[in-house]
């Protein structure tokens, strides 16, 4: 199996409310720039994946 091959089998489908922010994540963003980043992925979509840890915290929010 290819590394790429193996990682794609890794990748899950999450609701997201089974994630939550990290209380200890150093990007932090204001409401205004939430507000903003939404907007954009309304607008253009999104392709990135969020990653989280087994612990279902994320570090994107």
């Amino acid at each position: 199996m290819t590394p790429q091959n193996w990682l794609i089998s890794k990748v899950e489908q999450w609701p997201k409310a089974k994630l939550f922010p990290y209380a200890r994540n150093a990007r932090t963003r204001s409401q205004a720039q939430v507000g903003q980043i939404a907007a954009s992925i309304k607008g253009f979509g999104f392709t990135n994946p969020i990653l989280a840890g087994a612990d279902q915290r994320c570090c994107v929010f």
